[in-house]
């Protein structure tokens, strides 16, 4: 992503959107490309941890799946 000065920031100490790098880095989300993105920042964070957590048990799943199928003592085909 290149960087421009159309970037928002959301900042988690204050709450509070920033046009650019107006604050520490340890405080910002972001880049986003509109004000309204980076003003949903948590929201957005919230749904992206939610979609890898599901996507993190469904491959647990699946590796635990296979390492049962494969102690049945037969080695695949």
């Amino acid at each position: 992503m290149l960087m421009s000065e159309n970037e928002f920031w959301f900042n988690m100490k204050t709450g509070e959107v920033e046009s650019g790098k107006q604050s520490l880095a340890l405080y910002r989300i972001g880049p986003f490309e509109t004000f309204e993105l980076a003003e949903n920042a948590l929201e957005i964070i919230a749904a992206r941890s939610a979609e890898w957590l599901e996507d993190d048990e469904q491959r647990d799943e699946f590796v635990q799946s296979e390492k049962d199928s494969s102690a049945d003592g037969k080695f695949p085909d």
